[in-house]
């Protein structure tokens, strides 16, 4: 085989492998987003229980909002901030249900993050970026379409959100809401 050929072989190669690698990104993404959903139907799932049992502390969600929490990455100083740590709260109350004690149980430890002062978990999506409480009033500062609002549930009841992939709540077009699926 000459050098000619050599480096033709390995030009196909790299051709290919720069098809592909896009390709397996956006099966990764995919991946991460369908973890994501899942794990905000199991929070909705765990406000549920909680309506059944405790109605009373559910009803204190209903009212309020959140400002938008920015940016939640890993890198960020968002990661710790007061809607992580009221999410912290939040799960600490519905961690007393029996049912929602064992639905967190079946979550894997590398989808929680535990914050100091508490042994509470917050969720992480699947790019491991805080998930967080919203209550009723909803979501502010969020930007969708290159609009800047509010995001309710359209039932009007609490609900948990993700930052998707860019960890940032504020541009809201990536952003993942329980009340969705």
């Amino acid at each position: 085989m000459t050098v000619l050929e050599l480096l033709f072989v390995m030009g196909i190669i790299g051709v290919l492998m720069a098809l592909l690698i896009p390709a397996l990104r956006g099966l990764s993404d995919t991946s991460k987003a369908r973890s994501t959903r899942l794990l905000l139907s199991a929070a909705r799932n765990m406000l549920g229980e909680m309506d059944v049992k405790s109605p009373v502390i559910s009803q204190s969600w209903a009212t309020g909002t959140v400002a938008s929490p920015g940016k939640v990455g890993s890198e960020f100083s968002g990661r710790t901030g007061a809607a992580v740590q009221s999410t912290r709260d939040v799960m600490n109350k519905l961690r007393a249900m029996p049912l929602n004690a064992e639905a967190l149980s079946q979550i894997a430890p590398s989808q929680m993050l535990i914050l100091s002062g508490s042994d509470a978990p917050v969720l992480l999506d699947g790019w491991l970026n805080p998930i967080v409480f919203v209550p009723a009033g909803g979501m502010s500062g969020v930007t969708t379409r290159g609009t800047s609002g509010t995001v309710r549930a359209p039932d009007g009841r609490c609900f948990f959100a993700s930052a998707g992939p860019d960890g940032d709540f504020a541009t809201g077009d990536d952003n993942i809401y329980s009340f969705e699926h």
